[in-house]
């Protein structure tokens, strides 16, 4: 059988199960809240939500799905692999699936244990897999007519025993098993309400231009622009106006994250400062101007030049900072050389550049992030400024012997 088949035939699969429960689901909220007089499929325009719905978990990483009280399916996207390899394809974890589900009908129900954000109720709950997932109702002109489901992820880091007792007792295999756990994303409380927000927004304008497919896909249109403002919004938030590159606080939050990974996965992280040599002389000579497009043109390069995971960013003036996610000391330096002879190749300025690793900088690897974050800082900043000083055009690894 073809691979393209087999893909096929596993994602019939997996859509039958998913199908299975969530009527089940459905089920206990239908014999009580009886028949709506609206079906949500003739509400919207469903392959438009689906669009929406994919740019969302796209620009997001939340899985989402939205069903009606047929049970049935409208939209759904990003549902991770532990879930659909693992979790719902196991008899035994998929039951506790079920469990978890028929729980979560009843407290939506209830509505004593939902959680109120500005008057909208929904509802997190922990599945007995150990995932998390939050569901909140929909409401057409006063009536429950659906259901908006997020979720497949994790609140803190996974207690990586838990889950191998979890691989032995239903026979998975751990090691496929654990990398799909990896991939689960990771949310704080904050960024979750946020994204709640967002989803709950959405359902409510939905609702109350939901009475015709033209005024709801015109709103869905308005829904779409909206994203992309604030998708345009937050590059321009994160951006340098000046380089294109990323900016200083952006950096910030993404050493933090990727120390945070980078801990958690025992793996490396290189840091490397660049500084454009002689940058003042070439100001005072040429003008500000001519500086700006040294540094703009630097910039272009040394972006070229990164990995799709790798993070640059302007870091002030005329310092360039670029993160290299699991990547060791000895290939962050070889990557650090090759940099620098691109732009002495290429420019009448050149580089000086110094690199730091985690853990290899480290004595005590029980530092907390935020102090691990200045260190990496202050180790490759003085290593930069070593190589500035014995030379310039030269690229320095950090070493007990240079002061940071």
């Amino acid at each position: 059988m073809s691979k393209e088949k087999c893909k096929k035939k596993e994602k019939d699969a997996f859509d039958s199960i998913i199908s299975i429960v969530l009527k089940k689901i459905l089920l206990l909220l239908k014999k009580k809240v009886g028949k709506m007089k609206y079906k949500f499929s003739e509400l919207i325009d469903i392959e438009e939500y689906q669009n929406l719905s994919d740019k969302f978990t796209k620009f997001t990483k939340v899985s989402t799905a939205m069903i009606d009280f047929e049970g049935n399916v409208l939209t759904k996207s990003g549902w991770v692999d532990i879930c659909v390899k693992f979790h719902r394809a196991n008899p035994g974890t998929f039951k506790r699936c079920l469990k978890s589900d028929t729980i979560l009908a009843n407290e939506i129900e209830k509505g004593k244990k939902y959680q109120t954000k500005e008057g909208k109720k929904y509802h997190i709950y922990e599945c007995e897999n150990g995932l998390t997932d939050v569901v909140f109702p929909i409401f057409i002109r006063g009536e429950h007519v659906g259901n908006v489901f997020i979720g497949q992820f994790l609140l803190e880091k996974p207690d990586i025993n838990y889950f191998k007792k979890q691989a032995k007792e239903f026979g998975f295999d751990e090691k496929k098993y654990l990398e799909a756990l990896a991939n689960v994303p990771i949310f704080t409380e904050e960024e979750i309400e946020e994204k709640m927000d967002f989803l709950l927004t959405l359902a409510e304008m939905l609702g109350n231009s939901g009475y015709g497919k033209l005024n709801l896909l015109e709103t869905n249109e308005e829904l779409l622009a909206v994203i992309k403002t604030k998708e345009k919004m937050y590059q321009k938030a994160i951006t340098d106006g000046l380089t294109g590159l990323y900016n200083h606080v952006f950096f910030q939050k993404s050493l933090l994250k990727e120390i945070k990974h980078t801990k958690r996965d025992g793996l490396e992280l290189s840091l490397i400062f660049l500084d454009i040599d002689n940058f003042k002389s070439v100001n005072d000579k040429y003008g500000h101007q001519a500086g700006d497009k040294i540094l703009k043109e630097v910039a272009k390069i040394s972006k070229r030049m990164i990995r799709k995971n790798d993070i640059i960013a302007r870091y002030g003036g005329e310092e360039i900072v670029i993160l290299l996610p699991n990547t060791n000391f000895e290939n962050g330096y070889q990557f650090a050389e090759k940099l620098r002879m691109e732009i002495e190749k290429t420019m009448f300025v050149t580089v000086s550049l110094g690199i730091s690793n985690f853990p290899q900088n480290f004595n005590d690897l029980f530092l907390k992030r935020e102090e691990i974050k200045e260190e990496l800082i202050k180790k490759a900043d003085a290593a930069m400024y070593y190589s500035k000083d014995n030379g310039k055009n030269q690229v320095t690894k950090y070493r007990d012997s240079i002061k940071s």
